[in-house]
């Protein structure tokens, strides 16, 4: 019998995989337009917009809390997956108070975890984020603004070289969230329920899942569903399609 969560609604596929940075190459996705980025003494507006309900802002792997490195971001593709052409890169503090986002061209990049041309004005304020106080992902597409209709993409940022849980920042209200991984439709891994950030402000998002990768770790397509829990009780499910895969080491055992 299916999980509950396997209620498909909508569907975007993810990108996912345990790297380790130091064995990735330096190819670097150039800009397809000019970047944009914002640093305000409030949340800015753009932490908010086109924010309805539940959504996801962020993808990550696990791994010890380190200073942000604006030179060391990552898109993880992984080896011989399928590319984008394109793709648009998107960033948001916890504190709300930092917002970017870049398209990047992606044609002719041939390696599974290109460096992201990060050009910042803002690098001394982003020296005081640790990699937990941001939320990014990338969006296969000429759109950030709609991850539910789009590829996804998890962003490194030095992250471990064995990966053992994924982690889903959600900018959601007060609902309970819960969240699972599934393959084939058949549930792999348990259903969660997703909890507030540890410590330290909760504006850019306010819930996280920390999901454990599948045990035995098997390359391939997976579903993650995400469960809302609407004022009246009801369950609103959105499934999203990721595909995990390794680089270099080997996965969770």
């Amino acid at each position: 019998m299916f999980s509950w969560t396997f209620k498909l609604l909508s569907a975007v596929q993810i990108g996912l995989l345990c790297i380790a940075s130091a064995q990735a190459n330096d190819q670097i996705l150039p800009l397809a337009e000019p970047f944009y980025e914002a640093f305000a003494d409030a949340p800015s507006p753009e932490a908010s917009r086109n924010i309805v309900g539940a959504s996801i802002v962020g993808l990550r792997l696990d791994g010890p809390a380190h200073p942000f490195d604006p030179q060391a971001i990552r898109i993880l593709f992984g080896d011989g997956l399928p590319k984008p052409d394109l793709l648009c890169a998107r960033f948001l503090s916890r504190d709300g108070r930092y917002f970017a986002r870049g398209q990047y061209k992606v044609v002719g990049v041939s390696g599974p975890a290109p460096l992201l041309d990060f050009n910042t004005r803002y690098r001394q304020q982003l020296g005081g984020y640790l990699t937990t106080d941001l939320a990014t992902f990338a969006v296969a597409g000429k759109s950030c603004d709609d991850p539910k209709g789009s590829q996804l993409f998890v962003v490194d940022n030095g992250g471990p070289t064995e990966a053992r849980q994924l982690v889903v920042q959600i900018r959601a209200g007060e609902e309970r969230m819960h969240a699972q991984l599934g393959r084939d439709n058949v549930a792999v891994g348990p259903a969660i329920l997703c909890g507030r950030p540890a410590s330290g402000p909760t504006v850019g998002y306010t819930v996280e899942c920390s999901l454990p990768m599948p045990a035995p770790f098997h390359e391939g397509r997976y579903q993650l569903s995400i469960g809302e829990t609407g004022s009246a009780g009801e369950v609103v499910i959105t499934t999203y399609s990721v595909v995990l895969a390794t680089v270099g080491r080997d996965g969770p055992k």
